[in-house]
């Protein structure tokens, strides 16, 4: 959240990908970009945020390795901290 400006978001991009999940959207601006793209469907995600930093309305926050497992990509069962949700 650090360096939020009024009506421009962050997003962390990582080894050249962007995390959508972790990021901050001004509202105004994904709210009908994304009523667009869907209606048109305009389904890529990386190319959505693509097209919002080049018009300038997010902002890319560059992470390092040094995220470590803040933003682990799980997308199978077994593939999360299940020993956190109590060995489900």
């Amino acid at each position: 959240l650090q360096g939020l400006r009024p009506g421009v978001g962050r997003i962390p991009r990582r080894d050249g990908r962007w995390e959508p999940l972790a990021a901050v959207y001004p509202v105004h601006r994904a709210a009908p970009e994304s009523r667009f793209r869907l209606a048109g469907r305009r389904l890529r995600l990386q190319e959505w945020i693509d097209g919002a930093v080049d018009d300038g309305w997010m902002e890319p926050v560059e992470v390092g390795a040094d995220a470590g497992s803040a933003l682990v990509n799980w997308n199978r069962p077994g593939e999360g901290p299940t020993a956190a949700i109590g060995g489900r």
